[in-house]
């Protein structure tokens, strides 16, 4: 492989950590949701996450490199199953859609929230900015994140600082080990798993390419604990945040609410940084639908507009439900979906490895 073709550790971990990131993770309301409101126990469940995480990442990834199979629904279900398959397809394109439909509800509540303007201007704003991009296809998703992720990174910490040095350390609390506001999601462990399922699931299909280019074999495990230590320092900045201002909590980006709270001007920066979020999401989802509808029907280029015209008339008037209650309805139930299919993805690799020890017969 050449030069040129292949992804550095770095290079990795920032394509992992860029491909979590977005509306939900960067405004504070999915953390809040699935961690923040456990206190002490929602930040064990956040540790939990991120080791899960990262072992399932290092898992497609070298999965992909062993067996070259890039496409979601064959590495999967390794077994010659149509039906499965098919059906592994239609969750992903299914999770997909929910990410691009958060992302649009995301944009919308963002200008509200920042400019007063209505909510539907904001998310129709995002849905004709990310579909005119998604003309031009997957080149560029990597090269994307490489720029998104290290100013992120400086920015959340940096406002996590400000936020404490404003409202003082905060008084993290212990009793929420069960019983969430959220009867979707439970107790402390099952919204941490949950959120593990949703969030892996609907990356396997970048991950695979990634692991296939990445540029050695160490290269892998480096890439995806150096993005899980990126994705924890923004969530811990965030959630101590939140903690220290649980009062912006109720909006629906509760972290431009807290720079807001510390400086009116402080929120325009943040903001940008929940755009690029929030654009690099839903774009990167809908390349992925078309693309992999490219792979399976040779005729589905002539029609790409068109059918970024139909996701837009599904997406849009789904996004004006509400940001916050897309994320608390949606989410979860991505995350039960998803958890059968990555215990297949899990049977295929221990099936691959098998085969490695045994060597040539």
């Amino acid at each position: 492989m050449e030069q040129t073709n292949t992804l550095s550790a770095s290079r990795l971990a920032l394509t992992y950590a860029g491909s979590i990131l977005g509306a939900g993770y960067l405004s504070g309301q999915e953390l809040w949701q699935f961690f923040g409101e456990f206190g002490l126990w929602g930040l064990a469940g956040l540790a939990i996450t991120l080791v899960v995480m990262s072992s399932l990442v290092i898992l497609v990834m070298r999965l992909a490199r062993a067996t070259s199979i890039i496409e979601m629904d064959r590495l999967i279900i390794p077994w010659e199953i149509p039906f499965l398959r098919r059906c592994a397809a239609i969750v992903e394109i299914f999770f997909l859609l929910d990410i691009v439909i958060i992302m649009y509800a995301g944009g919308g509540a963002l200008l509200e929230q920042l400019l007063g303007l209505p909510l539907w201007t904001g998310s129709l704003m995002m849905c004709i900015l990310v579909s005119a991009v998604a003309l031009h296809g997957l080149q560029g998703t990597v090269r994307f994140f490489s720029l998104l992720v290290p100013p992120t990174v400086v920015i959340t910490i940096l406002f996590g600082v400000l936020a404490l040095m404003h409202f003082g350390l905060p008084a993290i609390p212990a009793a929420r080990a069960a019983g969430s506001s959220n009867p979707l999601l439970g107790n402390w462990l099952f919204s941490a798993l949950t959120y593990v399922s949703y969030n892996f699931f609907s990356i396997i299909g970048l991950m695979a390419a990634a692991g296939v280019k990445a540029a050695s074999h160490r290269a892998v495990p480096r890439g995806a604990f150096l993005g899980s230590a990126f994705l924890v320092s923004i969530a811990v900045s965030i959630l101590l945040a939140l903690f220290a201002d649980p009062a912006a909590c109720s909006e629906s980006l509760p972290m431009l609410a807290v720079a807001q709270t510390i400086s009116p001007l402080l929120c325009y920066p943040y903001g940008l940084i929940l755009f690029c979020g929030m654009f690099g999401a839903a774009l990167f989802s809908i390349v992925t639908i078309v693309t992999y509808f490219e792979a399976k029907y040779p005729a589905f280029p002539r029609h790409k507009g068109k059918a970024l015209a139909v996701i837009s008339l599904v997406c849009f008037p789904a996004s004006l439900a509400g940001f916050g209650n897309l994320i608390a309805v949606l989410y979860p139930i991505c995350g039960y979906c998803g958890i059968f299919f990555i215990l297949c993805l899990i049977l295929h690799y221990v099936q691959v490895r098998k085969k490695e020890k045994a060597g040539p017969v």
